[in-house]
């Protein structure tokens, strides 16, 4: 039995510059919500929302207030939208958004 599911993939790889990695992310974000308005389910599989803070930690200007890893507070706001996109329009589609950062749940199911 095979199984198949529409989607597209939109990545940007690790050896390209922060400031794409950012394009990347709210071009995504932007298209997903604009789906939704056309009543369409759309679910974002974020590779790890720690490189993309890390990204906008880069390219956005300091606040002068850094959390702990080294983190900007302004290059946590963001990436906090993108997650708090997600929503259920009456009369529309839904939006999903799910970091699935590979290492974090290798850790989680104990493997190193």
């Amino acid at each position: 039995m095979t199984r198949s599911v529409r989607g597209e993939v939109v990545a940007s790889t690790f050896d390209e510059p922060a400031t794409r990695h950012v394009q990347v992310a709210e071009m995504v974000i932007e298209k997903a919500k604009r789906l939704v308005e056309h009543k369409r389910d759309v679910v974002i599989l974020l590779d790890s929302i720690t490189r993309l803070a890390r990204a906008y930690n880069t390219v956005q200007p300091a606040s002068g207030k850094v959390l702990t890893g080294g983190v900007d507070a302004n290059a946590l706001q963001k990436p906090k939208r993108f997650f708090g996109a997600a929503r259920n329009i009456e009369e529309g589609g839904s939006l999903t958004a799910k970091d699935v950062d590979p290492a974090q749940a290798a850790i989680q199911h104990g493997r190193p």
